[in-house]
Parts: structure tokens; C-alpha cells; sequence
């Protein structure tokens, strides 16, 4: 990916009080990142239903299980994203986990970039993945764009997204219940054919 130097390096939308800042910067992400070893790899047979730690792989869903497994839970440098290796399915993880098999990579930003920003950044320009194969080298050549780590618009960049995000799973959790609601109306409104 190239970036035109002819054009200034702004972005078409911007908060009021940052239309006279300077121009925004850029990097690889191999030169934002630092890579967290985890103390353990947890395989699939160990997975509990509940527990006191989340398991996250690289699977589309957030959680794949439990543990109580203490030696295996990343606790330091949170936040982090948790990129699927393979999946190319990027997690935002605030909370002390543990990982969940092969197939991850856990970074946390290094300089320049906050943690939450480089997520939101990394996921409007999303790798698609292909075949089974790792992706990571790609993902540290990607080009990541932001404004002086100074200015406080990186922080209102990812509060606004943060806040949007929020607003989402409230609604997608009533649209759930919304769901649930219509099933058990349903259930109770038609007769069953059921053999008695």
C-alpha cells in the first residue's frame, strides 16, 4: 500500500476542534506493535463451560470456553488485540483471559498509537482470509494512519467508536430478547399436533 504525499493526510471527517490540527501521520504496524507470549496454550479438551477466566481463540465467537487454570491467564499489558492467525478475526480484549489453542497472535501497541485506536484502525480494513494460512505478515505490513499521539483525537476517535459499539450489543441483546419473546408467544399461541 502506497500513500500519495501529494495529498494531505487528513481524514474527510474530523471533530470540530481538531479541523486545524496538523496532518495525520503513519506507520507500518509491525512498527507499532510489540507480540505477548502467552504462559500457556490451553487445548480444546480443556475448555470448561464456566469458569473464572474467558478463552479466546481465533474462532468468530468472542469466548470459546472457560478455565481456572491461573498459570495460563494473561493478566499484564491488557488491553491487547488478539488476531486469528488463520481466521484473520481480530478481538479487543480488556479483561484477563487465556489463550485458547493455536492459531493467535497477541499484540499490544508499542508508541505512537493506543491500543483500542490500533483495533478500530485495524478493523475498518479488514484481512480476508486465504486458504489456511498464517496472515500475520500481512497484517504487520498494513498501514496504519493517525493523528499526533499528543493531541487528544485519537482518544475521542475511539470513545465515539467505543460508545457506538456499546450501543450495538444493547441493541442487539434486545433484538435477542425481542426474538426469545416472539418464540414463546408462538409456542403458546398454536395448538400442538403433538402425540398425547
Amino acid at each position: 500500500m502506497k500513500i500519495d504525499r501529494r495529498q494531505p493526510l487528513v481524514p474527510k471527517l474530523r471533530f470540530p476542534e481538531f479541523l486545524e490540527d496538523s496532518e495525520w501521520n503513519y506507520a507500518f504496524v509491525a512498527d507499532l506493535i510489540n507480540t505477548i507470549i502467552p504462559p500457556k496454550k490451553l487445548l480444546s479438551s480443556a475448555y470448561l463451560p464456566d469458569g473464572c477466566f474467558p478463552i479466546i481463540d481465533q474462532s468468530r465467537s468472542y469466548i470459546c470456553g472457560w478455565t481456572n487454570d491461573n498459570d495460563a491467564v494473561i493478566t499484564k499489558q491488557l488491553p491487547v488485540i488478539v488476531f486469528g492467525d488463520h481466521t484473520c478475526v481480530l478481538k479487543f480484549v480488556d479483561q484477563p483471559f487465556a489463550q485458547g489453542a493455536d492459531g493467535i497472535k497477541i499484540v499490544t501497541a508499542n508508541r505512537c498509537v493506543s491500543t483500542a485506536y490500533l483495533y478500530h484502525h485495524l478493523s475498518c480494513i479488514p484481512l480476508v482470509p486465504k486458504q489456511y494460512k498464517r496472515h500475520f505478515s500481512t497484517l504487520k505490513n498494513q498501514i496504519i494512519c493517525f493523528p499526533n499521539p499528543k493531541s487528544n483525537e485519537q482518544q475521542k476517535i475511539t470513545d465515539c467508536l467505543i460508545s457506538l459499539d456499546d450501543l450495538i450489543a444493547t441493541e442487539e441483546q434486545k433484538l435477542e430478547a425481542l426474538k426469545r419473546h416472539k418464540k414463546g408467544l408462538l409456542q403458546q399461541m398454536f395448538p400442538s399436533l403433538d402425540k398425547r
